[in-house]
């Protein structure tokens, strides 16, 4: 006996499709009831505050605002100004009036979701610096406005930057121009680069024979220093001696000048005493000559003639004069 399942049964792809759009219908409707409750629980409380815009934006009645992502207030009211602006009220809880001080702002949300396709687009607070006081009920906020596609043309000035672009464009075929004129040249500076190559190949092979040079130079200088610095040792030991004798020698030749210098410093004085005795001598034979117990004959004129060295004044340092009686 077999079991066959009848076809009434049997679920068709439209069935499943219809059943999910239910099922999704049934979950925002859900979700509606509870955002409408959650705005009618807020309702008690209530502090509010006033913005400006140039447009909605998509904003409406009872368009959420939000802090951090929790639920502060909903729009309340929206009027249409005398200068063709649009301006909001917004029901805030007064639990969170902490967050309500000047210096804060709305930014709209209006990035797609769950939220924004049930209730619109929605509001951000951006609160201020903690420092700042508290913005009173009935107070206007800044709002922060989303960019339209005219207002970011206008912000990256989209002409000026396909000006440049052209520019730019213009420029690159110059450049493009200018290389195509000057490909002789380039080929000839390839020419003179690859010689210029070749060359350098041809002094690096020839580099290491030269470093060989160099380096056999080095040790020639380095053996013949050497030998110069043997050289300078074995003749410094007999050059400090033949010093050392000169110098003695210099010594005594300078001790002999010295000697010879008041040797002949006296001379002058030894003659000059040698003069004086010869004076007295032959005034003294002069007197006993003419004595008559010596059997002089008186004579005053008779004059002995000794052997006197004439001397001259002029020749000596020491002007030693002698007076004659």
């Amino acid at each position: 006996m077999s079991f066959v399942k009848p076809k009434a049964f049997e679920s068709s792809l439209q069935d499943r499709v219809l059943g999910l759009v239910i099922v999704i219908a049934v979950a925002l409707l859900i979700y509606a009831i509870y955002v409408s409750q959650l705005v009618s629980s807020s309702q008690s409380d209530q502090y509010q505050l006033k913005a400006k815009l140039t447009q909605t934006y998509g904003i409406e009645l009872n368009s959420s605002i939000t802090l951090s992502g929790v639920l502060i207030g909903h729009v309340d009211r929206i009027r249409l100004t005398d200068d063709a602006h649009v301006e909001i009220y917004m029901n805030l809880d007064e639990k969170y009036k902490a967050f309500y001080r000047q210096g804060s702002v709305i930014k709209i949300d209006s990035q797609l979701g769950l939220n924004t396709v049930i209730s619109g687009s929605g509001l951000v607070f951006l609160p201020s610096q903690e420092h700042n006081p508290l913005l009173a009920s009935q107070s206007y906020i800044s709002v922060e406005e989303p960019y339209s596609f005219q207002d970011l043309v206008k912000k990256w000035e989209v002409e000026k930057l396909a000006q440049q672009l052209v520019s730019i464009v213009e420029s690159l075929a110059e450049v493009s121009q200018t290389i195509e004129d000057n490909q002789q040249n380039i080929a000839a500076s390839m020419k003179q680069v690859n010689a210029l190559t070749a060359s350098l190949l041809t002094t690096a092979q020839q580099l290491p024979q030269t470093v060989q040079l160099a380096n056999k130079s080095l040790e020639s200088i380095e053996t013949l220093s050497k030998q110069l610095q043997h050289t300078t040792r074995a003749l410094q030991t007999p050059a400090i001696e033949a010093l050392a004798s000169f110098q003695e020698t210099a010594n005594q030749g300078t001790d002999t000048l010295q000697q010879f210098g008041q040797s002949v410093e006296q001379l002058p004085a030894l003659i000059y005493q040698l003069d004086a005795t010869l004076v007295a001598s032959r005034k003294l034979i002069h007197s006993l000559d003419s004595h008559w117990l010596l059997g002089g004959n008186g004579e005053k004129n008779h004059i002995i003639q000794l052997p006197i060295h004439p001397y001259d004044d002029k020749l000596y340092s020491n002007n030693v004069k002698i007076e004659s009686e």
